[in-house]
């Protein structure tokens, strides 16, 4: 394949397809694991953290347990085992363990993908096509099932997941404690995963935060990220009321409560 031309057999089809109930409401085919792999895989080099760990994942690789894609492609964990490992032997793909998850590098990725620098070498039916792909590419493949980074020009991106993590550290004003992401981000971020699921987009998600936030305090209740989740539904229903206090009784003077006539 010439490296300044890309092959007429392509198409293009917009990764929003892989978080879509049409996409994941059956189990997989074998044909459709093989696509889901290169839709999970990054367009480009970029990391994300897993309890404070950072993983790099480079373009081409995605990095996925196999109980995940169990759960994903609806297939026992055998199943997945036994697939991965007839990929590996066809020289498909490779896994390399860690410490904390799988990482699978597609090996023919870049035979099978267009390159995001090939935004001139298309021709003009597939160009309005390509020039979205590309716009996509620059986006991480793990914003709905992962928190990560993509670096791009020296500069970092936040993506869904994180941006909701730090909104609620804002207004809690965990920015600012040492080793909070450490401790707290794994399980911040599942339930920043649950309230991203229920907003309309992320501003509903930010806006949701900082409302039933301060619900919250106006309540004298204490809150979490993971009280923002139980809460969610009440106040997206607008059921979720403030109890304003009720104004105090006016103190009347005894004088003023005898009767007419009453001696005083």
């Amino acid at each position: 394949m010439s490296k300044n031309k890309i092959n007429t057999n392509y198409f293009f089809v917009n990764r929003a397809l892989l978080h879509s109930d049409r996409w994941l409401s059956e189990p997989f085919t074998r044909g459709q694991a093989w696509v889901d792999l290169f839709g999970l895989a990054q367009h480009s080099n970029g990391f994300f953290r897993v309890r404070g760990i950072k993983v790099n994942v480079e373009r081409g690789q995605l990095a996925y347990s196999q109980v995940t894609l169990a759960k994903r492609w609806k297939w026992s964990r055998n199943k997945v085992r036994r697939y991965l490992k007839e990929l590996e032997n066809n020289k498909d793909v490779e896994q390399q363990n860690n410490e904390v998850t799988t990482i699978i590098t597609i090996l023919k990725y870049n035979d099978w993908q267009v390159d995001s620098t090939t935004n001139n070498t298309v021709n003009d039916t597939a160009s309005d096509t390509t020039e979205g792909q590309q716009k996509d590419s620059k986006r991480n493949t793990y914003n709905k099932d992962k928190t990560v980074k993509t670096v791009k020009n020296d500069k970092k991106v936040l993506f869904p997941l994180q941006e909701i993590v730090e909104h609620y550290k804002h207004i809690k004003k965990y920015d600012t404690i040492p080793n909070w992401d450490k401790e707290h981000f794994a399980r911040a971020s599942a339930s920043a995963k649950r309230i991203l699921s229920q907003a309309n987009n992320k501003e509903h998600a930010y806006r949701a935060i900082t409302e039933i936030g301060k619900y919250c305090d106006n309540e004298g209740l204490s809150w979490t990220i993971e009280t923002i989740v139980k809460k969610f539904p009440d106040w997206k229903l607008g059921t979720l009321k403030i109890n304003k206090p009720q104004p105090a009784k006016e103190h009347i003077p005894d004088y003023l409560t005898h009767k007419l006539g009453d001696k005083i």
